[in-house]
């Protein structure tokens, strides 16, 4: 499913069937930290430090929570940098 989209840079469309798990009632961590992965390689960094707060809430690892949100953080400020 998604995972397979994501590893072959298709996150538009793995995202498209988290959204639609996620619609379906499952909103696990595991969703959550994957919808958050891509979004941020989508470029959509709001919304993916929401998805990994998601995730957090449901008790997903706090580690690799703090992991994700670094990579965010860093590439939203690379994006910043380019802009400048």
């Amino acid at each position: 499913g998604g995972q397979v989209h994501s590893l072959e840079g298709e996150d538009a469309l793995a995202l498209e069937q988290y959204q639609r798990s996620i619609a379906m009632g499952n909103s696990s961590g595991e969703i959550q930290v994957l919808t958050g992965i891509a979004y941020s390689n989508l470029g959509e960094f709001s919304l993916a430090i929401r998805a990994f707060n998601q995730a957090r809430l449901k008790g997903f690892n706090d580690v690799a929570i703090k992991n994700n949100l670094a990579v965010v953080y860093l590439a939203q400020q690379q994006d910043h940098d380019v802009i400048a």
